[in-house]
């Protein structure tokens, strides 16, 4: 299946052993199509995006269901019309998922993802929509932080 255009996908590793060996960072795709959005709303919500800050740029931390190490790292979808010039993502430990969920396989399931935007600042009325994609968990929104302006259907 070919990807919309309006898809940019993103994936960084801050150190070189980072990327030989332990948890994979998800790769990031913006999706600036907001058409979709209608789509995303009917995905079942699993995660939880904990913290979120929007002033000169955008932070957000928390976990998704991402699937950690032997290259499985997932996919985080940001669905939004902000102005974003760069991407930075850390794949966190969370071993408080892993054991209240009962599955090892989410040791590596929380994110820490910096939205650097040109120009900087945070414009008013804006969308961001945070979904995920694994390929051992399957596809699932979220929702959870009422900070973070994703349409909800009602």
């Amino acid at each position: 299946m070919r990807r919309p255009a309006a898809i940019a996908l993103l994936t960084l590793c801050f150190h070189a052993s980072a990327c030989l060996a332990g948890p994979v960072e998800p790769i990031i795709a913006i999706n600036s199509n907001l058409r979709e959005i209608a789509a995303l709303q009917k995905l079942t919500i699993a995660g939880h995006i904990d913290k979120f800050t929007a002033g000169q740029d955008v932070v957000l931390e928390g976990w998704g269901k991402l699937s950690s190490g032997d290259g499985n790292g997932g996919m985080i979808q940001l669905d939004t019309d902000l102005p974003v010039s760069r991407v930075e993502v850390e794949a966190v430990a969370r071993p408080d998922v892993a054991g209240t969920v009962g599955d090892p396989g989410l040791a590596y399931s929380g994110f820490r993802i910096r939205l650097v935007l040109d120009p900087a600042g945070v414009p008013e009325g804006y969308t961001l929509c945070v979904s995920t994609n694994d390929p051992l968990y399957g596809r699932f929104r979220m929702h959870d932080n009422p900070k973070v302006p994703c349409p909800v259907q009602r």
